[in-house]
């Protein structure tokens, strides 16, 4: 293929055009994963449970405080000129800081009136102010990704993950205790705060402009989408802590964090270029395209990465984590299947918000929601640290089956087959490699996605390079 023709190909070019950017985000979450993993190992599981709890709770409120402003600038500014983006932008700022402060300072307030002396307590004035840099930060890069600056993304997660993980465990050196691990934490993430604005320094002074109607619609749906999804995130922390304690949310979110590194370095990063070219004008056929295909092909790469990961979870847990996590195992092996249902559902996210229907990926995720929570509250007493874990595989996959059957009534758009054949491949393949059979699951998988045809010929020819003029 030559390149004038690889640039006819509307398919091919949004391929190697998102490709430098994921790959790119690849290596920054694998280094921010693996500062967590150090993390943990360093606070011991009981701190750990800790330290993610809180952080938990400072997501939460700085996506309330954010209003939703990271995807709707993402999606809406494409369609502005520049400094009509930028005025939006600095509404956008405006409200969120607003909010953050108004949040943050009645937070501070309630700890201490009503003398609370849980976690969140402990770190004081530091959880407010993780909520304040959170929702800067994250209208920060909605103007970012709504101007078509994905090059700059990777270096400010490099920073945000990986960066205030370093200065924790740097932290956890001098003074013991996940405490002091929260304060470096959220003292980092001030920093990259600070060189995000510095990228959007033309664009912090001068006059606001108002959203429009849909804007504002939009933005409404997309911030109770987004505390839907952090809520579901987080809720397995929620539940395993008031119902176990600390020591088993240690536990949990280890073995969890070790089976969602292939679930963070390849899916997470995949909807953000998706979203910038979704929006623009006259891509109703490349959205189908790419989602029917890309939802099929990378379910089934996902569930080989996962059987892969699943076989050498007691390995990788000793090395990484140590004797301590021994029972994050279990919860490491399960989890995997985690990261299949949320390859089924990653490219239904742009395609929701590129039509201007965030209302169906709040659907989304609060089915995923209610469904993690009420198994939660039935498997957590019996399993424990394992029942979390199967009911976040569930949700997951119960959520891709409804969803891909919704996706074609309402866009049209086919991918109702290719999720029933992934997700039946993995859990027999899963089934024989916990019955002790790993290699020969392995290879079954590899030849099942032939046979099934979620991998095809035609997929692989995107991998090819383009010859040069």
């Amino acid at each position: 293929m030559s390149a004038v023709e690889a640039d006819d190909d509307p398919i091919r070019r949004v391929f190697l055009r998102s490709a430098g950017f994921v790959t790119a985000r690849v290596l920054t979450g694998a280094a921010a994963i693996l500062a967590s993993l150090l993390l943990y190992r360093i606070l011991g599981p009981e701190d750990a449970g800790r330290f993610q709890l809180v952080l938990a709770m400072g997501m939460t409120l700085g996506v309330v405080s954010g209003m939703g402003f990271l995807e709707t600038l993402a999606r809406f500014v494409p369609e502005r000129s520049r400094e009509d983006g930028e005025r939006l932008f600095r509404r956008a700022a405006f409200l969120s800081f607003g909010l953050a402060v108004g949040i943050g300072g009645v937070l501070h307030l309630l700890l201490h009136a009503t003398r609370f002396s849980g976690d969140a307590a402990r770190v004081g004035g530091l959880l407010p102010a993780f909520v304040v840099i959170y929702a800067l930060y994250t209208t920060a890069l909605g103007i970012l990704r709504g101007q078509g600056r994905l090059r700059v993304l990777p270096a400010l997660d490099l920073g945000w993950n990986f960066g205030a993980k370093g200065a924790a465990v740097l932290a956890l050196l001098v003074v013991p205790g996940f405490v002091s691990a929260f304060a470096a934490y959220t003292a980092f993430d001030l920093l990259v705060l600070l060189g995000a604005l510095c990228l959007l320094r033309g664009a912090l002074i001068g006059p606001m402009a108002r959203f429009r109607s849909e804007e504002a619609t939009f933005a409404r749906l997309i911030l109770l989408g987004e505390i839907i999804r952090v809520l579901s995130r987080a809720v397995d922390i929620y539940v395993v802590r008031g119902l176990i304690g600390p020591e088993a949310t240690g536990i949990f979110m280890a073995g969890a964090r070790v089976t969602t590194i292939v679930e963070q370095l390849i899916l997470t990063p995949i909807g953000v270029p998706l979203l910038y070219y979704f929006s623009r004008p006259g891509s109703d056929e490349l959205r189908r395209t790419v989602v029917e295909n890309g939802t099929r092909v990378l379910g089934g790469v996902m569930g080989l990465g996962a059987l892969c990961l699943a076989a050498a979870s007691g390995p990788i847990v000793s090395i990484l984590l140590g004797s301590q996590y021994q029972a994050s195992i279990a919860v490491a092996r399960l989890y995997t299947g985690h990261a299949v249902g949320a390859s089924l559902l990653v490219l239904l996210l742009p395609l929701y918000n590129s039509r201007n229907r965030p209302d169906l990926g709040i659907a989304q995720a609060g089915l995923v929601l209610v469904l993690n929570l009420v198994l939660d509250l039935i498997l957590v007493p019996r399993f424990g640290v394992v029942g979390a874990a199967a009911s976040g595989v569930a949700a997951a996959c119960a959520a891709a089956i409804v969803f891909a059957w919704l996706v074609r009534s309402r866009f049209g758009v086919e991918i109702r087959w290719g999720v029933i054949r992934v997700l039946g491949l993995y859990s027999i393949c899963y089934a024989f490699m916990i019955a002790g059979w790993a290699g020969p699951a392995i290879a079954a998988y590899v030849v099942g996605l032939w046979a099934l045809r979620l991998v095809r010929r035609s997929d692989l020819a995107l991998l090819r390079r383009t010859p040069a003029g």
